[in-house]
């Protein structure tokens, strides 16, 4: 409507805009497509797209919402209608998005690092996610606690919930686009720059590698073209609580966190990946309770979901397919619901 209203009085019709974000999106369709003559000014600086007058002004604004008003220039105080959005309004922005075949590698090069720099963080990835699979395999400092009595007593409910080696191994072929010469490298390649983790934040790609370790054997294998979000990996943080778990480099820190009740488990894993597919549509209100997720054309949820008999449910792993389900009214579902965390704690208080 407001682009035929320009065109059809160019000299009687201005549109202002005001956003902080998807400036340049507007500047390629009503420049470069449409053919108006646009000027931005972002922090003072004006810069002009076209010939002529504008008839569209674009500007930087300080708040998250965007606002378009018509302008009658003959009569500037009077526009002719404004739109402003809110924020149960749909938005329309760039995501950059990785497949999900060699997203850590290509993570790591999205920070800019070197060829070297990224075999040392993968070294280091594949090292940390290891140590799960024996808790005394972590560092020089847990090495000499494998034959406390606390530690073997902690080892078989430890090993239980995470994955085993081979899967992770698994996990990193896939996640860093390796084969198995070039992963056997990694396995024996010692990291030399012991401040490079400190550079980029390596321990949430130790999250995602043991989450990816986690999805069932045969769906992992066909997964490769899962389209997952860069800037929600970017948004994660090593200080987030479950995450946090897999930085814990000693005795005293892994005894700590069995006491209270820390752990990286198949839960935070589901969510994580549910995040990662989301990408910008992910809110803890939306998947926490979710224990199935639709994305893309693509779906994650718990094996009770399609299990035939109880027997088949895994506590180990979840299923990631392509597709996405569908009601009997032939509405398409991205969600799923019920009391998962509720019913894991009356399981836990019943035994």
């Amino acid at each position: 409507m407001w682009a035929q209203s320009l065109q059809t009085f160019p000299e009687h019709r201005s549109l202002h805009l005001s956003c902080n974000s998807g400036i340049s999106t507007a500047v390629v369709l009503c420049h470069h497509v449409l053919g108006f003559t646009v000027t931005v000014n972002i922090q003072g600086a004006e810069l002009r797209f076209g010939n002529g007058n504008a008839n569209i002004h674009i500007e930087e604004s300080e708040t998250e919402y965007a606002e378009a008003t018509l302008m009658e220039p003959a009569d500037p105080h009077q526009p002719l209608f404004k739109l402003i959005d809110g924020e149960n309004d749909l938005s329309v922005s760039y995501e950059m998005r990785e497949e999900a075949f060699g997203f850590g590698l290509k993570v790591l090069r999205h920070a800019g690092l070197s060829g070297n720099e990224i075999n040392d963080c993968t070294s280091w990835i594949i090292t940390r996610a290891l140590a799960l699979s024996d808790p005394g395999l972590a560092d020089e400092d847990n090495r000499n606690m494998r034959h406390t009595a606390q530690l073997q007593w902690i080892r078989p409910f430890h090993q239980a919930k995470y994955p085993e080696e081979r899967r992770l191994l698994q996990a990193s072929r896939f996640l860093f686009a390796l084969d198995n010469i070039s992963l056997r490298d990694q396995m024996t390649h010692r990291v030399q720059d012991k401040e490079l983790a400190s550079k980029v934040d390596l321990v949430p790609m130790v999250a995602v590698l043991v989450s990816f370790a986690r999805i069932h054997e045969s769906d992992l294998e066909r997964c490769h073209h899962l389209p997952l979000s860069v800037r929600e990996y970017q948004r994660l943080h090593k200080k987030e609580h479950c995450i946090k778990f897999l930085e814990i480099r000693s005795r005293q820190e892994l005894l700590k966190a069995y006491a209270e009740n820390v752990e990286f488990n198949l839960i935070n894993s589901f969510e994580l990946l549910g995040r990662l597919m989301l990408g910008r549509r992910y809110t803890e209100q939306y998947a926490k309770p979710a224990v199935l997720l639709s994305a893309w054309g693509w779906s994650i949820f718990f094996s009770s979901i399609d299990a035939v008999d109880p027997g088949d449910v895994s506590v180990t792993a979840v299923r990631l397919l392509f597709g996405v389900p569908v009601a009997m009214a032939g509405e398409r579902l991205a969600l799923s619901m019920d009391q998962r965390k509720s019913m894991g704690k009356e399981t836990e208080e019943k035994s």
